[in-house]
Parts: C-alpha cells; sequence; structure tokens
C-alpha cells in the first residue's frame, strides 16, 4: 500500500496520535475519530485490540490504578481550596531577591519532579503490564 492510498482523515488521526503532548479532544472530536477508526479498523490495529479485551480487564485496571476514580475529590466536596490555593501551594517560594539559593533549590524542585515523573511513568508501565501484558497490548502512557 502506497502512503498515498491512505485516506487523510486516518492519517490526520495517526499524526495527533503520534505527538509528543496529551491530545485533548472535546466530545464532537472523540465522536469523529471514533467513527473513522470504526470506519477504517485495519489502520487502528492497537484500537481493535484494546476494544477485543474483556471488559473485567479493563475496570481491573482502572481500579487499581485510581481505587477512588468514582468518589469527589475530598477538599472540592468540602470547598475549603480553590485553584488559587493550589497554585500557590505548588509554586517555587523565592524571596523577593532572587539569590543564588533560590537557584539551587528551584533546580533541586525541578530534579525531584524530573526523578517523580520518571518513576510514576515506571509504575504505571508496571500496572498495565500486569493487566494488558497477557494480551501483548503495548504500553502507550
Amino acid at each position: 500500500m502506497d502512503f498515498k492510498d491512505i485516506p487523510k482523515e486516518v492519517l490526520y488521526i495517526q499524526m495527533m496520535e503520534a505527538m509528543p503532548f496529551p491530545w485533548l479532544v472535546g466530545m464532537d472530536e472523540y465522536n469523529r475519530v471514533s467513527a473513522v477508526k470504526a470506519k477504517y479498523p485495519e489502520y487502528f490495529p492497537w484500537d481493535r485490540l484494546y476494544e477485543s479485551i474483556p471488559q473485567e480487564v479493563h475496570d481491573a485496571y482502572r481500579n487499581e490504578k485510581n481505587p477512588d476514580w468514582d468518589k469527589p475529590i475530598e477538599w472540592i466536596e468540602k470547598g475549603d481550596r480553590d485553584i488559587e490555593d493550589l497554585i500557590n501551594d505548588s509554586a517555587p517560594k523565592v524571596s523577593s531577591v532572587v539569590t543564588e539559593q533560590d537557584f539551587r533549590d528551584l533546580f533541586e524542585m525541578l530534579n525531584k519532579s524530573e526523578n517523580d515523573e520518571y518513576k510514576k511513568k515506571m509504575a504505571d508501565e508496571a500496572l498495565w503490564n500486569k493487566h494488558y501484558g497477557k494480551y501483548k497490548l503495548k504500553y502507550r502512557g
């Protein structure tokens, strides 16, 4: 099959899925993508394999990855915090005059964040493989 023979709507979806950042879409776009994948399943083998896996496997993975996925977030339910508080809590603290120590603290925070992200990704992939490994479904996190 030649590249020019691949439908343009398939190429568009494949290009977006290959992007290194999250692909956030609204419901209309999600429905359009789903329709294209249903129309051309031969171009989306990962999706076909995922859909062929028993629902119990998906449920077990979701429940282990996010055990409280069906419960409201406690601080939202209480109403005792807002987004500004979250931003202020996570922003690096610096003095009014930026010092060498401020830069050291910033680099330390960034390094810790990078290490934490790597560890989380490895744990996420291990959990994925625990549930989907026997189906040979590659982790795409």
